[in-house]
């Protein structure tokens, strides 16, 4: 559906979208009856995409100045509609490292859903490890310490496994959008594009990497605010090399942050000299400019970079659409500025 509205110096724009997808890559476990072995990966899904698609622009001259403004926003709500291959109606994705499955396509959800064992905090005495039990009173976790991870027992049967995790939310934005400018004066030209990403969430693998207090390596800076009896007000568990009680290890949602973002995507400020005073040197068009791009970024997300593409892994590591919003060490794209000059002879 296409609703386009047009007046003076505006212009309104509005599509609504059902897009369906099918033959989307899946990794199947297969029987051996069928012949083949493993996880082959085949054309097993049927994805559906719809959502809502807006773009507002005006332009107007105020005196000597000529303007142009443009707004555009996208929702997306993405779901698996069928699994076409086999009885199984779920798959596991992107397992970084074999550490443990972090995305799975399950029919209904978006594909490449977290599911994750969600935490409650930590333990701050041992009174509280002692009253974090099963409804038959069993201790959850009797290998935590004071300053240990609570994790939640989402399945109720009395120990904190794998079976523990549930949906913690998927990596598609709810809001994508962008804001456009143009400014023209005498002369002077100036434009400015923002964009960003609202809703969206990120699995940050490289900081469960750099945090990992049970290995011998090199730690991120957030270590030194490690819970301690002395500094009990922080989310870091305690430093420990055996960490039996799993706080790194465990793929839970202490990995998972929000990945929306805020940035000043590029700026571009030029000026165009007078054609009078290029008559003197025989040109026909002279613009000196300057013009940067990725200035800044304003998020919450605390990885390189929240602008997240599909990870593409070597050995095994990478799993295609399954891999979205998994952040391995991602460099973010490079800021630049640049000074030029524009001639025309």
């Amino acid at each position: 559906m296409d609703i386009s509205l047009l007046g003076n110096k505006w212009s309104f724009s509005a599509d609504y979208y059902i897009k369906e997808t099918n033959g989307v890559l899946l990794s199947i476990g297969m029987p051996s009856s069928t012949g083949l072995s493993g996880n082959p990966t085949m054309n097993a899904g049927v994805v559906e995409n719809r959502g809502l698609e807006l773009m507002l622009n005006h332009q107007n001259r105020v005196g000597q100045i000529d303007y142009s403004l443009g707004f555009n926003a996208t929702t997306i709500k993405n779901k698996i509609k069928d699994i076409t291959v086999g009885t199984t109606q779920e798959f596991s994705g992107f397992n970084p490292h074999g550490e443990g499955t972090v995305t799975w396509a399950k029919l209904g959800d978006p594909i490449g859903a977290f599911y994750l064992i969600k935490t409650d905090g930590i333990f701050q005495n041992e009174a509280e490890i002692q009253a974090h039990t099963s409804p038959n009173g069993e201790l959850l976790q009797p290998n935590a310490k004071p300053g240990d991870i609570r994790f939640i027992d989402y399945n109720g049967d009395g120990q904190i496994t794998d079976d523990d995790r549930q949906y913690a939310g998927n990596p598609f934005p709810k809001l994508s959008y962008g804001f456009r400018g143009n400014l023209e004066y005498n002369g002077l030209d100036l434009g400015i594009f923002f964009d960003g990403l609202y809703g969206n969430k990120i699995y940050n693998y490289t900081r469960a990497r750099m945090m990992s207090m049970n290995e011998i390596t090199n730690f991120g800076k957030d270590a030194m605010n490690a819970w301690t009896p002395q500094n009990t007000n922080t989310d870091i568990p305690r430093f420990t090399q055996e960490d039996q009680n799993l706080n790194r290890r465990r793929v839970s949602d202490r990995w998972l942050e929000d990945g929306s973002f805020f940035r000043l995507k590029t700026i571009e400020l030029g000026y165009t000299f007078s054609p009078r005073l290029l008559e003197q040197v025989q040109l026909n068009h002279v613009r000196l400019f300057v013009a940067g791009e990725n200035i800044f970024v304003a998020t919450k997300y605390s990885g390189y970079t929240p602008d997240l593409g599909q990870y593409d892994g070597q050995n095994g590591q990478g799993e295609g659409t399954l891999s979205r919003g998994t952040d391995v060490g991602r460099f973010p794209q490079a800021r630049t500025l640049m000074i030029g000059l524009q001639a025309n002879f």
